[in-house]
């Protein structure tokens, strides 16, 4: 086990647990809070504790017995299933690596869209129209530019404001959903009229999940093979379309990223296409500074000499 946790319980629980609210009416305060999710509760609690206890254990046998160890599962897609994968994310910002390092992760931007719109230029390719000229070249000018979600939102009155989390919610229902008419279809449809022919035409002949397995089947064809070719002594681990890894190792995980993306779509990649946006880092440990316990000794520390300055 190369993890560690260091953050405390009250990181994640005032996250997850809802504040009071409270309205004025006639007859007084009305309690409106959110009820409290018990089996979110439960479940980020057992990740932590079942993780927490382990912080000093360097016996493998009590590891391997461990509740949280056990045998990594590959789906037909090739997506691989495991605790880290299925650990809640704000247990997972309260890790580092045994020696203290934090962790990174290296990810496609606008994951999903991403990957639609690689296989759906590959299938273009095969197939191309003059139809599919104008939309064949601004797929692949947003999907290098790693601004999918961003030209979605500005372009289309219905998206327009949505913060990014709703937008995401929203665009990606729409691709692994059914084919219905909604107002979501139709405008996604607008945008991108020959992408939608194309996922509609497989939900059709094939169901609408098959969408999501050719995402889940090019997704891992991409990560895991080169997470299995990353070197046994640096910390890694894979996380479907992510890979976490530490900073001195952040541009080699990136670029053995891109060489794939080259390799899988050479027909569509030119090698005068950068990738530098089309995968991004971002820090997934909580720094030093973040730390509940480092923010409130800051926190007395400073009301310490306040109060002898006054």
């Amino acid at each position: 086990m190369k993890l560690l946790v260091v953050e405390e319980p009250l990181y994640y629980v005032e996250q997850i647990i809802p504040q009071p609210k409270y309205v004025e009416t006639n007859e007084g305060q009305i309690d409106i809070s959110e009820q409290i999710n018990i089996f979110k509760v439960d479940r980020y609690n057992a990740y932590y504790n079942s993780f927490y206890a382990l912080n000093d254990i360097t016996d493998p046998e009590i590891l391997f017995n461990s509740s949280i160890n056990y045998r990594p599962s590959i789906a037909k897609s090739g997506r691989i299933y495991h605790t880290i994968a299925s650990m809640p994310k704000l247990i997972r910002q309260s890790l580092r690596t045994k020696s203290n390092e934090l962790i990174w992760e290296v990810d496609i931007t606008s994951a999903q869209p991403s990957i639609i719109f690689l296989e759906w230029l590959k299938w273009a390719k095969k197939n191309y129209t003059k139809n599919f000229k104008d939309e064949y070249e601004l797929c692949l000018k947003l999907l290098l530019e790693g601004s999918i979600y961003k030209h979605i939102e500005s372009n289309s009155e219905y998206f327009k404001g949505l913060e990014y989390k709703k937008l995401k919610q929203n665009v990606l229902a729409v691709i692994n959903a059914e084919d219905k008419p909604t107002k979501q279809n139709e405008e996604l449809s607008r945008l991108f009229p020959n992408v939608m022919a194309w996922i509609n035409t497989i939900k059709k002949n094939a169901g609408y999940k098959e969408v999501s397995f050719i995402g889940q089947n090019t997704e891992a064809n991409i990560f895991v093979e080169v997470y299995k070719n990353l070197p046994d002594k640096e910390f890694a681990l894979i996380i479907h379309d992510c890979i976490l890894t530490t900073k001195k190792n952040i541009e080699t995980v990136k670029t053995l990223l891109e060489n794939r993306v080259r390799e899988l779509y050479q027909d569509i990649i030119t090698p005068q296409n950068k990738l530098d946006n089309l995968f991004k880092t971002e820090l997934v440990s909580i720094p030093d500074e973040m730390l509940e316990k480092n923010q409130r000794d800051a926190y007395f520390k400073q009301q310490y000499e306040n109060g002898i300055n006054s």
